[in-house]
């Protein structure tokens, strides 16, 4: 009986929820925020440009992509139900 708990304990953990060691942890932060911010900075300057926006408005578009982009991304960590793959995703 215990083995079966423990078979169905296993199953239930998921890779991504395994905890990882801090130099680990703290290097794949660094690759997701620079994905993040190529992914996220270059339209908003291209659409910018195109647009014939001034550095002011740009700025803003800017960092209305930057905030979206972070609230996405934690409500995606977090796992709100019926959101969400709860891994960070751009």
């Amino acid at each position: 009986m215990k083995a079966k708990q423990h078979r169905n304990a296993t199953a239930v953990a998921r890779p991504e929820d395994e905890k990882l060691p801090l130099g680990r942890t703290l290097a794949y932060g660094l690759q997701h925020v620079l994905t993040m911010y190529g992914g996220i900075i270059a339209p908003p300057l291209i659409i910018g440009a195109a647009a014939g926006m001034d550095s002011t408005d740009l700025a803003l578009l800017v960092a209305s992509c930057l905030f979206i982009g972070g609230l996405a991304t934690i409500l995606q960590t977090v796992g709100v139900p019926f959101f969400g793959a709860q891994l960070p995703l751009v």
